[in-house]
């Protein structure tokens, strides 16, 4: 009777053990369909969804998924309210900024939702300076790292629908991380130092708008090719062969996120009618060329400029006026 009360409760453990380790399983499966990698919840720096962050520097992973879908609203244009989750994650931001800690953001999505306030900032702060309103890269730079596109790499969609190697996983995630520790000097040095448009080359040197955006391509494409130079590994063939893909990937990941449109149509535009008009007929992402044309075309349509514009830019350097149209949100 005793070994019968023992086996039976050893059982009830049994199914309880199995039933929790379900859930769990299943709630991890709709993190990563909602977009936010599994790491994010063992992070110091973007904190669980129901705890306290200990500083100002820290968000939860609540408050930035508040403030991507408070950017995709009617209202995208105005702050949030002092107190609301979104609020929370933007006054972070400019904590983090001021302090220059690109180590706080540790995914491609969390330095996604970093780039897009930076890009709120610059068009509808009420503090930053009018002369860099029309600054256009790093709406490129949000658009580029989001979870139809570089971000995809880090949800279910990319890793396992779409078929990325755990190699091109890790080697998007590495350069996406070396390029923002360069490109976090720069924002802090316009917002707090600046306060207009310089050539990131060349500090000194006070450039119109369209023509930072420009060269910040060539400043993150050069970094680009000092990683691949520095680590041969990243150049393997199976990486840059999905990289220069990536497209397929954003197919399938706007399928599940965000529909056809969006970063997804503007990557497939650029890919297919852009870059071949300019004799670039298939895009390879262990090209310099291929990736600054690539960034030149983002920054030219962010400005309002079409395909002529851009042949343009591109055949002779013709750079085009800047303009304030074609903001993202």
């Amino acid at each position: 009777m005793t070994r019968h009360r023992d086996s039976t409760r050893a059982g009830q453990r049994t199914k309880k053990h199995i039933s929790a380790t379900s859930i769990q399983h299943m709630a991890r499966m709709a993190i990563l369909l909602a977009g936010i990698p599994i790491a994010t919840l063992s992070m110091a720096k973007e904190i669980p969804t129901g705890q306290v962050p200990a500083t100002q520097s820290d968000w939860t992973t609540s408050d930035r998924m508040a403030w991507n879908t408070w950017r995709k609203s009617a209202i995208a244009g105005s702050l949030p309210l002092a107190g609301e989750a979104a609020r929370r994650f933007y006054e972070a931001f400019k904590v983090n900024l001021k302090q220059g800690k690109d180590a706080e953001y540790q995914t491609i999505l969390q330095r996604h939702s970093m780039y897009d306030a930076m890009s709120f900032t610059l068009h509808r702060a009420e503090d930053v300076d009018r002369k860099l309103r029309c600054i256009r890269f790093f709406d490129a730079a949000a658009d580029v790292t989001s979870e139809t596109t570089l971000g995809s790499a880090e949800t279910l969609v990319g890793q396992t629908v779409a078929g990325l190697s755990a190699e091109t996983v890790k080697a998007i995630g590495s350069i996406n991380q070396g390029l923002f520790q360069k490109n976090i000097g720069v924002m802090k040095s316009l917002l707090l130092d600046w306060k207009e448009p310089r050539d990131p080359n060349q500090p000194g040197v006070v450039v119109t708008p369209i023509s930072f955006d420009l060269q910040m391509v060539q400043f993150e494409q050069s970094a680009v090719e000092a990683m691949l130079t520095a680590d041969p590994s990243l150049k393997k063939k199976n990486i840059i062969d999905q990289v220069s893909d990536l497209k397929t990937t954003a197919q399938i990941a706007a399928h599940y996120f965000s529909g056809q449109g969006g970063p997804n149509a503007r990557m497939l535009e650029f890919r297919t009618k852009w870059l071949p008009a300019v004799g670039i007929p298939s895009f390879s992402f262990d090209s310099k060329e291929h990736r600054v044309a690539l960034g030149e075309a983002y920054v030219l349509f962010l400005h309002g400029h079409g395909l002529e514009q851009y042949k343009a830019l591109r055949k002779d350097r013709v750079v085009p006026s800047t303009s304030c149209k074609g903001t993202l949100p």
